[in-house]
């Protein structure tokens, strides 16, 4: 999957799920809980360092949940996933 040179139709970028999420909790009025700004910060400071990377960015699989999968009786890993 990863060398396939295959894109996918969507895009997932953690940083900006972390942004909505955050509006989402602020949204509803959540209690956030203590030491999150903390967390934030240092993975803010992960993207920063990742950002001066040149990390190619290539399709992959994120939701490795067991309902996503299917093992076949000749010991086959099927993607069930859509």
């Amino acid at each position: 999957m990863h060398q396939s040179g295959e894109d996918f139709k969507e895009h997932f970028d953690v940083f900006e799920k972390i942004d909505e999420y955050e509006k989402v909790m602020i949204d509803l009025n959540c209690t956030i809980i203590e030491g999150y700004n903390e967390v934030k910060e240092q993975i803010l400071q992960l993207k920063a360092v990742y950002k001066t990377e040149n990390i190619l960015v290539v399709s992959s699989y994120n939701d490795t949940t067991p309902e996503n999968f299917v093992k076949s009786g000749d010991d086959k890993l099927y993607l069930i996933d859509s």
